[in-house]
């Protein structure tokens, strides 16, 4: 999962002074399941029980999970949402030629081997990734 960060307006602001949107441009299905089991309800499912929906837990709307079948989707939606921070687990997914230039790009590398490259911030957990977030929005 991508997590997509955006400032919220005056109006919006309840707990915390951001929301944030998932979006992801995983298979429908995977690649060798004869069975076609759906991998975005699965994922779907896994995000309500790890309280992703709760509003006592992260309190993202189902709305705001956006399932994009390829690369180029999953950008246009990032463009789209109106988004301010990006993390995912693919440097080329930040990298692309059509990422928006004025999105903070951070990725995600728990294994510590993915090089982050120009312009990127590499996080290899959470706990490195919430600092950023915050400090993105206090300096802007």
């Amino acid at each position: 999962f991508c997590f997509v960060f955006k400032q919220k307006t005056a109006y919006e602001i309840y707990q915390c002074d951001w929301s944030s949107d998932v979006c992801s441009s995983d298979l429908k299905y995977g690649h060798f399941d004869q069975d076609r089991i759906p991998l975005w309800n699965a994922a779907l499912a896994w995000l309500e029980d790890e309280g992703f929906f709760a509003a006592k837990g992260f309190g993202i709307e189902r709305s705001d999970v956006h399932f994009r079948e390829t690369r180029e989707e999953k950008i246009a939606t990032i463009s789209g949402i109106g988004c301010d921070i990006f993390v995912d687990d693919l440097p080329e997914v930040l990298n692309h030629p059509d990422f928006p230039v004025s999105v903070t790009k951070i990725l995600f590398a728990p294994d510590r081997k993915s090089e982050a490259g120009e312009g990127l911030t590499r996080c290899s957990s959470w706990s490195e990734i919430i600092p950023e977030v915050t400090k993105h929005f206090q300096d802007n």
